[in-house]
């Protein structure tokens, strides 16, 4: 805008404004006399992405996993626009590998590229990661200016949109931890797919449309040829019987099988027989999966820890420490020492990231890496005293309800040891509410037939299992009282 100078008339005085938000270049000048030029500088000619890791090694299994991916997302013209699946599972189980072969198999559905964002990498060691940072990289990927690339979320998600309306893109996003992620990020023109990859069983993103698979574990013969593949099959055909062992403790896990094979083709004493025998003892075991903090399994457990909150965190190291294969939520409670509800949301929490499987039975159990992943965590986080007072409380509460059992069924029989005082303070969880119990429990009253318990089962929930496993028989026995 110009305007005449109170001085002198002849001259003119220049004010540019400028206000809102602008994307591109700007030029601010006052008065311009003769041509104008710019110079832009050339783009350069755009490439359609190929993001997606490209695999290094031999592709072993999952034909199963494949064929369901390409019957999930096979393009239909009656059907959605878009394929949408989720995959979850144990970190270092081989997401990322499974989704590479998949794309690279079907690379000519997706003329106009493939997008990967991995949320590990945006999170960079902390517990939150940058959806608006990932859209920055999809539209940075797709051709435009980063100059022209809007600066709040939802404008960079309406022109992911419009950019990606007319393509038939594969977008991967790997290590994902918030559904929310998914759908900021969702591709619109039609045959395109998006693949979601997360430690995490992302529910949330069924009520989108995703289809929800668990990836497992390799079985023994694939393991076997992973570490064929990576050290030798000469090597492993010369010691079957380490071998078998080696991947025995690897746990069908492809992370651990590499950092083992990594170890054995590196370090030029080490044997299969010595690598056997070096893991075989639990408290060596996950050292010896490492080259280094960055490159071990370990490093592939911590990025599944690090996203849970306090409770659930605490309460996977303290069950890395319990004495056991399996467990109920009940022992859970006393091993945490949690309001059995409480205990239950944890559990939850932990089989949602993978890091815990829930039995048929309603029963619980870690993955042997895990559990010795989650004891390390403890022995770190916790207070010296912790490991011996959990082993104490479980303890008791197995002989207190092996006390009540045995007393529901048959009350009159001698017994060796005199455990009235321990079960004093104990609520029986054999009995039905508001039904008494055999004498000597608390709240209790003597049966006038007692050796009609000798044929009685349980009553309530244990009568049938499935109820009474999934949540467990809580029995926290309080501790004792010091010595007046």
């Amino acid at each position: 805008m110009t305007t005449g100078d109170a001085g002198d008339p002849d001259r003119t005085a220049a004010c540019n404004e400028l206000s809102g938000i602008v994307n591109g270049p700007v030029v601010q000048a006052g008065t311009i006399h003769g041509g104008i030029t710019f110079h832009v500088a050339p783009a350069g000619e755009w490439v359609a992405p190929d993001e997606i890791p490209p695999l290094t090694v031999r592709f072993r299994n999952r034909d199963r996993m494949l064929d369901l991916l390409d019957s999930w997302l096979v393009p239909d013209s009656e059907g959605a626009s878009i394929g949408f699946a989720a995959l979850y599972g144990l970190p270092g189980v081989g997401k990322t590998t499974l989704v590479s072969r998949w794309a690279e198999r079907g690379r000519e559905r997706f003329p106009d590229g493939q997008l990967y964002v991995d949320f590990a990498t945006l999170r960079g060691g902390t517990a939150g990661a940058d959806v608006s940072e990932a859209a920055w990289g999809c539209l940075k990927s797709l051709g435009v200016d980063a100059a022209y690339i809007p600066t709040t979320l939802a404008d960079r998600t309406r022109l992911l949109r419009t950019r990606t309306a007319s393509k038939r893109l594969l977008v991967f996003l790997d290590n994902i931890s918030d559904p929310a992620h998914a759908a900021a990020l969702l591709p619109k023109g039609r045959g395109s797919v998006l693949v979601v990859a997360s430690g995490s069983r992302l529910g949330e993103l069924a009520m989108d449309g995703a289809r929800m698979a668990p990836v497992e574990p390799l079985d023994r013969e694939s393991s076997l040829q992973v570490l064929a593949d990576r050290c030798g099959a000469e090597s492993v055909a010369a010691a079957p019987d380490a071998a078998d062992e080696v991947v025995r403790h690897c746990g069908g896990l492809p992370v651990a099988l590499q950092v083992a094979a990594a170890r054995l083709t590196t370090e030029a004493r080490l044997t299969l027989a010595g690598l056997a025998v070096e893991l075989a003892d639990e408290s060596r075991r996950l050292a010896g999966m490492s080259l280094g903090r960055e490159r071990s399994v370990a490093a592939a457990f911590d990025l599944a820890y690090r996203e849970l909150a306090p409770e659930p965190a605490r309460l996977y190291r303290l069950m890395g420490w319990y004495p056991g294969a399996t467990f109920d939520a009940g022992v859970a409670a006393v091993a945490a020492g949690l309001d059995p509800r409480r205990a239950a949301d944890g559990l939850d929490a932990l089989t949602r990231a993978s890091l815990l499987e829930e039995t048929p039975d309603g029963r619980f159990r870690f993955h042997d890496l895990v559990r010795l992943h989650a004891g390390e965590r403890a022995t770190e986080e916790e207070a010296p005293g912790e490991h011996p007072a959990l082993v104490r409380r479980v303890t008791l509460h197995y002989l207190a309800l092996t006390a009540l059992a045995d007393r529901a069924v048959r009350l009159d029989r001698l017994r060796i040891a005199d455990l009235t005082r321990l079960l004093a303070d104990v609520p029986d969880p054999l009995c039905d509410r508001g039904r008494p119990g055999p004498a000597g429990l608390a709240g209790g009253r003597a049966s006038q037939h007692p050796r009609r318990a000798a044929g009685r089962r349980p009553r309530g929930d244990t009568a049938h299992g499935g109820l009474a496993a999934r949540r467990g028989l809580h029995c926290a026995v309080p501790p004792p009282q010091a010595p007046r």
